[in-house]
């Protein structure tokens, strides 16, 4: 309404229902483009580890029929389908890592031992155009990260470096000790308080990135790939662990020449890996000598394939193992003989009683009964409503941690 000279107003209407319209149909568009992305490059990373897993299996499979092979290529099969099962459950690790803050569990590590550990699984994808240099500082100080989302971390920036090099090229990878003072790059001090750090540099000589395309690297969703090649997720991952674990990350590139990603950890004192070492000597030492009387379990999980994996995994280990297909049926089993040592659980399953339930309920019976819950991802399998003595394992979990973990709650 606009003020006249005389005694009225001159009113005007404009209907915007036409352009609100637009701006929510464009961000539906932007939204879906975004999970079409996302869900692209889930199920290419996805399908390649199938890809391996049952290749292998199939090969052995053969095996039962006629066997042709000598017992080293039959390990060297199975071995690389659990190292496929490894990264699938690193890359859905990831993804939870991107939608809500990742639960890490730092550990003190030589990032040189890591670094080559992940660089003789990633050479297995490498084209023979591309030659691998590493450069790795004697007498690197130690780190305190968590182990898989570092190695996570080195494979996307190593598979980055990969497919900007489409006709081959140079891959390095670096690690040295620097000290943030007053001599370092302003941009470092903004990012970084004085100290020490350990500094790990992957460069390659592919196709660079343009100046404006640095500044969106690490936006969610931004890719330079095509569709089905990435989830574009992998640098914004990469940055976020980085941050979370008091570190920073740095990049440089030049279209035609190639790009550097730089990320610092803070440092450890020298000694960090020994004592590490030691305790977890003493610890194992201490676990030998403890009473392996034959333990009670009470297994429950609806999944039939699952639950007998499980189960036959414990019963080897010398378990007495009791099963239930639900939460209902494991309680009936529970509350009528609650002197199992140890529980194992799903977290979602069918019936009344989901895992959380179920635990609180044979809780009323016995208190002091230790419970592991097992479980993928769902708004259920978070830490609400769990003890700070329970310990939560998400699937798929390997035989020596579901063992490492079984034998640590009954020695507690």
């Amino acid at each position: 309404e606009i003020p006249t000279s005389g005694n009225g107003v001159i009113s005007m209407l404009q209907d915007v229902t036409e352009e609100r319209m637009r701006q929510k149909q464009l961000q539906q568009a932007q939204k879906m483009e975004a999970i079409g992305q996302l869900t692209g490059g889930v199920a290419h990373d996805f399908n390649n580890l199938l890809a391996v897993i049952t290749g292998n299996l199939e090969l052995l499979k053969e095996e039962v029929g006629e066997p042709v092979l000598d017992l080293k290529e039959i390990l060297e099969f199975i071995d690389s389908a659990l190292e496929a099962v490894n990264h699938g459950a690193a890359l859905t690790s990831s993804m939870l890592a991107y939608a809500r803050k990742a639960q890490l569990a730092p550990t003190v590590l030589d990032i040189n031992k890591t670094v080559r550990d992940t660089e003789r699984w990633v050479r297995r994808t490498i084209k023979s155009n591309i030659e691998i240099e590493t450069t790795l500082q004697d007498g690197v100080w130690p780190i305190r990260v968590d182990k898989s989302s570092l190695e996570s971390a080195l494979v996307n920036l190593i598979v980055n470096a990969r497919d900007a090099m489409v006709s081959g090229g140079k891959l390095t990878i670096e690690t040295a000790n620097v000290s943030c003072d007053a001599s370092s790059p302003q941009s470092l001090l903004d990012t970084l308080a004085r100290g020490r750090y350990v500094m790990v540099t992957i460069t390659d000589t592919g196709c660079g990135m343009a100046p404006e395309l640095l500044e969106e690297i690490y936006e969610p969703f931004f890719t330079t790939k095509a569709v089905g090649r990435g989830t574009g997720l992998g640098l914004s991952m990469v940055e976020g662990f980085v941050r979370q674990s008091g570190g920073t990350i740095r990049v440089c590139s030049e279209e035609g020449k190639g790009t550097s990603f730089v990320l610092y950890f803070g440092a450890q004192p020298t000694d960090a890996i020994e004592r590490a070492v030691v305790q977890s000597q003493t610890v194992a030492s201490s676990s030998r000598n403890t009473d392996s009387a034959r333990a009670r379990i009470l297994l429950v999980e609806d999944k039939d394939d699952v639950r007998l994996v499980l189960e036959r995994t414990l019963v080897g280990a010398g378990y007495d193992v009791t099963t239930a297909n639900s939460g209902d049926m494991g309680f009936a089993i529970f509350e009528a003989d609650p002197s199992f040592d140890l529980i194992l659980t799903d977290i979602v399953m069918p019936g009344v009683l989901q895992g959380l339930d179920f635990a609180k309920k044979c809780r009323l019976v016995r208190p002091k009964t230790p419970i592991v819950f097992l479980s993928g991802y769902s708004p259920e399998a978070t830490n609400q409503g769990m003890s700070s003595d329970d310990i939560r394992l998400m699937k798929p979990v390997s035989r020596s941690t579901l063992l490492d973990t079984v034998k640590s709650c009954l020695e507690t």
